[in-house]
């Protein structure tokens, strides 16, 4: 038994070390730090009042109760008094979230037995949860009018005049139009969002494998040579130092490509026989002519951006794995080296799931667009509306950091500091 119990401690040894321990320190803390701020983020959008452009074309007693229960509610409402469509251009400039209009003789209705009808207009800036949950709140507060009306309903005289079950259930009935862009269609708003994020769920899944395949192949290739001695030898022989640099990035970005591929064919059949098999159960047509009226559609072009974005991220993460493993000498330490890259693409990824960049604090905005990934993470949303300059502006950016950490590894490679550079660390000690 002792025997064992020694045998058992010198593995846990080999294993539990600082190169293994310490990205998982570091991802607790992004994890608290992402958790803090979302929820910090997400306090302050409680407190705020959220704006909704409210129409009345009714002026009566009950398009006033429903002013005023939105009010309520902590939504701060701006009247118009001009046309839906005006209203809508208008609001769109001014980056608003939600509009209500009330057409005339919406009280006239409920009072002869017709549903009155309330139009929702949701204009969605991003497609993160952020924008769903504003929708939801009001209708939420529609309903609950709903609720309200229904009541009074029942206890008046209305009943004996024979008013059906299901009018008196629900005599307001909601229309939800979305805005994305300068396009509109008549639909949920949650649909739509869950749409596009399973549409674009393996943009950044794959993404990050291939990142992380790649900066591993690369830094590995680096620590493993300069474990074996053999990096001397090769910086001596007749060949440029930058083609050697260049040649092992490269070499890891065509593997990169090899795998994405892969995974790219293998994920998007795999969502494609979800999406199909469910949209259609579910929706039918109705998600067809919301995709038409959106254009929520990716064309070649698009297609031929995407990849070039994430060519460009790779690159990227490519130069910087090259350069964190120069610090290494020994392949056990390039799991803790890579580990900032793994950090950068994971805190763009999990911010645009839970909130609308845009409304981040601007000292977070700035450094989250600092994050040269995020650029990628965000395409696809771009893609879908039409924001063609954000997309060029981030391949601009990522092309500029490509080139200037190439000139990083350049200097490196033609000086001595690729042999010497590196970081120390020890084992942990575990005894009995």
């Amino acid at each position: 038994m002792r025997k064992f119990l020694t045998l058992t401690i010198k593995e846990i040894r080999e294993l539990l070390t600082p190169q293994m321990i310490l990205p998982l320190i570091i991802t607790v803390f992004i994890f608290m730090f992402i958790g803090q701020l979302i929820g910090s983020q997400a306090k302050t959008t409680g407190q705020e009042k959220t704006r909704v452009a409210f129409i009345d074309k009714d002026r009566s007693q009950i398009s006033e109760f429903v002013k005023k229960a939105l009010e309520k509610q902590n939504f701060k409402v701006i009247e118009y008094n001009a046309d839906v469509n005006k209203a809508i251009l208008l609001e769109r400039k001014k980056q608003g979230s939600l509009l209500v209009f009330i057409p005339e003789n919406f009280s006239e209705n409920i009072e002869i037995g017709k549903n009155g009808e309330v139009k929702i207009y949701i204009f969605l800036p991003s497609f993160s949860f952020a924008g769903v949950q504003k929708a939801s709140k009001i209708k939420a507060v529609i309903q609950g009018i709903n609720e309200v009306i229904s009541n009074n309903l029942i206890k008046s005289s209305t009943v004996q005049r024979g008013l059906k079950t299901d009018f008196l259930k629900n005599p307001v009935r909601f229309k939800e139009y979305v805005q994305i862009g300068n396009k509109q269609a008549q639909g949920s708003s949650e649909l739509i969002i869950s749409f596009v994020s399973n549409q674009s769920a393996f943009i950044p899944i794959i993404m990050t494998v291939v990142i992380i395949i790649s900066s591993q192949s690369v830094a590995t290739a680096i620590a493993a040579e300069k474990e074996n001695k053999t990096l001397e030898t090769l910086l001596a022989s007749p060949v440029s130092r930058s083609a050697i640099a260049l040649s092992k990035m490269f070499a890891s970005g065509l593997v990169a490509l090899l795998v994405a591929i892969f995974y790219i064919f293998g994920f998007r059949y795999y969502m494609n026989s979800i999406m199909e098999s469910d949209m259609n159960a579910r929706f039918g047509a109705e998600m067809s002519r919301i995709i038409e009226q959106l254009n929520l559609k990716l064309s070649a072009s698009d297609y031929v951006l995407l990849g070039l974005m994430i060519f460009l991220s790779v690159m990227v993460a490519l130069a910087i794995s090259i350069i964190l493993g120069s610090f290494t000498d020994n392949v056990k330490s390039v799991q803790a080296v890579i580990t900032p890259i793994m950090i950068l693409v994971l805190i763009p990824y999990l911010l645009t799931l839970f909130v609308d960049l845009t409304s981040l604090p601007k000292w977070a905005y700035l450094l989250v667009y600092l994050i040269p990934f995020t650029h990628t993470l965000q395409a696809v949303q771009n893609l879908f509306f039409s924001r063609y300059e954000l997309i060029l502006i981030g391949m601009g950016y990522q092309l500029v950091l490509f080139l200037a950490l190439l000139y990083v590894i350049r200097m490196m490679f033609h000086s001595d500091r690729i042999l010497t550079t590196r970081i120390k660390m020890g084992k942990i000690k575990i005894g009995v």
